[in-house]
């Protein structure tokens, strides 16, 4: 079973407000207060022709297409840590969950408005371009952006695994 894409990570920093000084008029020191990350959520790819993937694909209620770490938040890293647990915790969440462990994960990025700089840098590979046809086009010409295939292994042996 393959993901699309790893969504949903951000951090937020809350201020703590303190009074400077004694007088009544006073003015603010801001100091960082607790932080803030939002939720992790996983994006399901799909085959051709599967009906019985999309019936899956409904019950799980999957289906967040963004990995996105906004400009202000500067930490050194930070995708390809969050990439890192997410590969690593992933395919035992999934199996608990699921009762199957995944064994590779896929996900696509929009070259257009983005270079897969953050999965480059988490070592997934890029392994081509999709035609621009997008998942359920019934049509043989580009209607949505092109976009690249990033793949992660999770499994040394995965070529096995999906091909038995």
């Amino acid at each position: 079973m393959s993901l699309q894409e790893v969504s949903g990570l951000a951090r937020e920093t809350q201020p703590i407000e303190y009074p400077a000084g004694h007088s009544k008029a006073f003015s603010v020191v801001k100091m960082p207060g607790i932080r803030k990350y939002g939720n992790v959520t996983l994006k399901k790819s799909v085959f051709k022709a599967d009906q019985h993937c999309w019936d899956w694909f409904n019950q799980i209620k999957m289906n967040n297409a963004r990995f996105l770490i906004l400009p202000w938040i500067q930490c050194k890293g930070l995708a390809s840590k969050i990439l890192s647990i997410v590969n690593r915790q992933l395919p035992n969440d999934w199996h608990q969950r699921y009762g199957l462990r995944p064994v590779l994960l896929e996900t696509f990025v929009e070259t257009e408005r983005h270079r897969g700089t953050s999965y480059k840098a988490a070592n997934w590979i890029n392994v081509g371009k999709t035609v621009g046809r997008g998942k359920k086009s019934r049509v043989h010409e580009q209607i949505i952006p092109i976009k690249d295939i990033w793949l992660h292994p999770l499994r040394k042996r995965f070529r096995t695994v999906l091909c038995a």
